[in-house]
């Protein structure tokens, strides 16, 4: 089972993409000044790392290039789409709505939305990464990961997997906890409700 974990910045969007029956990164890389005519973007696959500058349009185009990383390239770790289960967005804050991972559907996204003015650059990037993994890979489970707060996941058995410290500042500290399996249902029939 893959999972795409991705932090949208303002003007960034990191990534993981984690095998989470052997917990290994797969590849990582971020795409960085999105939206300038300045953007790079950087992926690496073991200890390869490839340097990219070419303009970044928006969190869309930053996230076709992610994906067109992980397909291609000399380094390709996945060869369909089909073979990310789920993706996990980190989302800064949850405000009263989520103490918690949140399966998202529209109800999540217009509540993160709401939440925009307790994090203006976080949340509405964040809602920009999901929008655009949304419309890349429509029927792909996705999760939005964010503080503690007081709303529990409908989907628990998908979200756990995605609990997160994102008090610490470093993206790829969090990214990583995102992803540990933490084995609180561990009879939750996970796959039923994930792309395999």
């Amino acid at each position: 089972m893959k999972t795409l974990v991705i932090n949208a910045g303002s003007s960034s969007l990191k990534y993981q993409l984690v095998d989470l029956n052997s917990n290994k990164v797969l590849a990582r890389g971020l795409c960085e000044r999105v939206g300038s005519p300045d953007a790079f973007r950087k992926h690496r696959v073991d200890d390869n790392e490839v340097l990219i500058e070419e303009p970044l349009k928006d969190h869309t185009e930053a996230l076709k290039l992610v994906i067109d990383s992980l397909l291609s390239g000399d380094d390709p770790v996945i060869a369909s789409l089909d073979e990310i289960s789920s993706v996990g967005h980190r989302v800064v804050h949850g405000g009263e709505y989520f103490d918690r991972s949140a399966f998202i559907d529209d109800d999540v996204i217009a509540k993160i939305e709401e939440l925009a003015e307790l994090a203006p650059l976080h949340n509405k990037a964040a809602v920009a990464g999901i929008r655009a993994c949304r419309e890349l890979m429509p029927d792909t489970p996705q999760v939005a990961v964010t503080r503690p707060s007081s709303r529990p996941c409908r989907q628990k058995h998908i979200c756990i997997r995605f609990r997160t410290n994102t008090t610490r500042s470093t993206a790829f500290a969090n990214m990583g906890s995102m992803v540990r399996p933490i084995g609180i249902f561990p009879n939750a029939p996970l796959r039923s409700l994930v792309k395999t």
